[in-house]
Order: structure tokens, then C-alpha cells, then sequence
């Protein structure tokens, strides 16, 4: 039996980078991905544990979006 294997590493990579900076030394940290008034993502360092920067966590938590 023979599987043909087709994976689309550009996409893959694309995807998972969707969330994180780059911070140099092949390191990466992850950040608030909240659309801002003016269409961009938020891109802030997350608070602890969450998905959101400290201002968005608040706001999320306060307008229950969870």
C-alpha cells in the first residue's frame, strides 16, 4: 500500500505563527490577537495566563466574550 503524504508547510508555519512574536534567538513569546478599533490585531505580550493582553484580558472578562 503506498499513502500519498502532501503537507503545506508554508501554511502550517503561517498558521502557527498566527499568535506569537518573534523575539529573537529562535525564541517567540505570545500575544494578544484582539482586532483594535482600527482593524489590526492588539499584537501586546499576553497577561499570564491568558489569551489576551492586560488591557483586552480586563475588557474580555468585564463584557463576558470569553
Amino acid at each position: 500500500m503506498h499513502y500519498e503524504v502532501n503537507i503545506d508547510f508554508d501554511g502550517a508555519s503561517k498558521a502557527w505563527n498566527m499568535n506569537k512574536k518573534k523575539i529573537g534567538n529562535g525564541s517567540y513569546e505570545y500575544i494578544c490577537t484582539v482586532i483594535t478599533r482600527n482593524g489590526n490585531k492588539c499584537c501586546k505580550k499576553i497577561y499570564k495566563n491568558s489569551k489576551y493582553c492586560y488591557f483586552h484580558r480586563k475588557y474580555i472578562k468585564k463584557n463576558d466574550f470569553n
